[in-house]
């Protein structure tokens, strides 16, 4: 693995970083390379990454409402379905 040394961070930028990894458990370096790998993509390494920002919402919606989502999802996906897709 590469070794990289980040410079130029300003002292709120680090602040920010040390904060948000001592709230994560994670060193540092561990944060930086996680925020690189969610700024490009996820992890590249080909394992899945697990999301967790909508956890909140779970079990939120009564029946009613989502019946309506779903149909309205699928009515989404049935007309993106009809569009023609480009190739290059």
């Amino acid at each position: 693995m590469t070794t990289m040394t980040p410079k130029g961070l300003t002292p709120a930028v680090t602040k920010r970083v040390r904060r948000l990894a001592s709230r994560q458990g994670k060193s540092m370096n561990r944060c930086i390379v996680d925020l690189i790998e969610q700024s490009i993509g996820g992890d590249l390494s080909g394992k899945p990454v697990e999301h967790t920002d909508l956890d909140h919402l779970f079990g939120s919606l009564s029946a009613d409402d989502a019946q309506e989502l779903e149909q309205a999802v699928s009515d989404s996906r049935a007309q993106s379905s009809s569009r023609p897709t480009l190739t290059f």
